[in-house]
């Protein structure tokens, strides 16, 4: 988990595109509890972000990057704010994320660059959601080498449903609830919502091996998390 949080991070540093915020509802906790995570997260994750400001509202990290031209030549220092909104909504959190990249060019002059890539957002809520409310799982990871018009399946955990219909590592993941995999670029591959991993619907895969196509529709199994199984303890 901590390896898809990081990937989130990176993935979002490096995306300028339009601007938007994410949100997602963590049930059954504190604003405190969420903002102590993320902050953890982030600083165990290895990048340049910095602690900016903290209230029980949120938080706001910033990172400084230099920029280079072709020919390596610093041309601008670009500060890029990340900023997590925290809204207590009874027993639950609304969590919020967006980003803003500032260019401070060497001739004075400044771009403001909203930042938004919608897919990694989300996948960056996910990851703090499931770590106190759990997910939905199957049981598969897909590598990101695109083979056969789609993606090779790299592991299958023992037990798990996937494992359970008969999916077997090596195969090739064609689709995914009807959602082409070959259309989803490389650095998407691990950060695409297939599929709501809260919910515990019978998603439907399609599957290629030596050659032939099977289709499976295969129903999650839900996985509590670390958090939930500590607060069960407790009380």
């Amino acid at each position: 988990m901590k390896k898809i949080f990081i990937l989130a991070l990176l993935l979002l540093t490096l995306c300028c595109h339009a601007s938007a915020a994410s949100s997602i509802q963590i049930d059954n906790v504190t604003s405190k509890e969420v903002n102590n995570y993320i902050v953890n997260f982030i600083t165990a994750s290895g990048q340049n972000y910095i602690l900016d400001s903290a209230t029980e509202y949120g938080l706001v990290f910033t990172a400084t990057h230099v920029r280079e031209n072709f020919l390596g030549i610093q041309v601008a220092t670009q500060q890029s704010k990340l900023n997590f909104t925290t809204i207590q909504n009874g027993n639950n959190v609304v969590l919020s994320i967006s980003e803003v990249a500032t260019l401070y060019y060497n001739s004075g002059g400044v771009d403001v660059q909203p930042v938004n890539d919608p897919v990694t957002e989300r996948s960056l809520l996910n990851m703090v959601k499931q770590y106190f409310n759990g997910r939905y799982m199957f049981g598969y990871t897909l590598s990101n080498k695109k083979v056969d018009n789609g993606y090779e399946i790299q592991a299958v955990e023992p037990g798990f449903p996937a494992e359970l219909a008969g999916i077997r590592k090596g195969d090739i993941m064609v689709s995914i609830n009807g959602q082409l995999t070959k259309k989803i670029p490389k650095k998407k591959i691990w950060t695409t919502d297939f599929f709501n991993p809260f919910l515990g619907n019978p998603v439907k895969f399609v599957v290629k091996r030596n050659g032939v196509e099977k289709s499976y529709t295969i129903t999650p199994k839900f996985i509590p998390s670390k958090y939930m199984l500590d607060k069960k303890t407790a009380e």
